[in-house]
């Protein structure tokens, strides 16, 4: 065997034997970031999952999408003058819409009637404000275990001016998994809600 091929053989086995150390170094980086990935994740709870969805499309206003068919006439209820009153279809696109937004995530009960959906919409469209959820915070009440204490961390502003934080809290019930059975805002909610108004 010459001297070239020694050298040649040589680098051949330098060559494998370095790719082998990287072939294993990332092989223990990757599994590292597999372990460390799977140890982190926490199971996820359905009623805080539902409680921030909702909260999500309440705070997050005005939707013009809901604006527009809110004032569309086809799904209001009109009084002539004569008194009689024209209600809108039952299955007519707002109540649709509202069905897609929030049905999933309410029980029967808690979604027929019981809570209001969308209040702040309108109040923030008719005088100019932009609302935006930051945050929300779910947390279980202790010795409680289908009620859930929640904070809506907002920014607004009316008419491109200041931008303003506050926090909306209150309570949410879910009386099955991943389903709302009621929703009660505090106080600082309804104060915010007559702020929209120009109240």
């Amino acid at each position: 065997m010459n001297l070239k091929s020694v050298i040649e053989h040589s680098s051949f086995l330098i060559k494998k034997s370095a790719r082998r150390k990287v072939e294993t170094i990332l092989f223990v980086l990757l599994l590292g970031l597999l372990v460390t990935g799977c140890s982190q994740t926490e199971p996820e709870d359905k009623n805080i999952v539902a409680i921030q969805t909702v909260l999500e499309h309440e705070f997050n206003a005005p939707d013009k999408e809901y604006i527009r068919m809110k004032n569309d006439p086809s799904n209001m209820t009109i009084v002539d003058q004569n008194g009689l009153v024209s209600a809108p279809e039952k299955d007519n696109e707002i109540n649709i819409y509202l069905e897609d937004k929030f049905m999933p995530y309410f029980t029967d009960f808690g979604y027929s009637g019981k809570v209001l959906f969308l209040t702040l919409h309108s109040p923030a469209d008719n005088n100019g404000y932009q609302i935006a959820v930051d945050e929300i915070d779910v947390e279980p009440v202790e010795g409680r275990p289908r009620d859930y204490d929640f904070t809506v961390h907002v920014t607004y502003q009316k008419d491109g001016g200041d931008k303003t934080k506050t926090e909306i809290t209150g309570l949410a019930t879910c009386p099955e998994e991943g389903k709302i059975g009621n929703i009660r805002y505090n106080k600082d909610y309804f104060l915010f809600v007559e702020m929209l108004r120009g109240k």
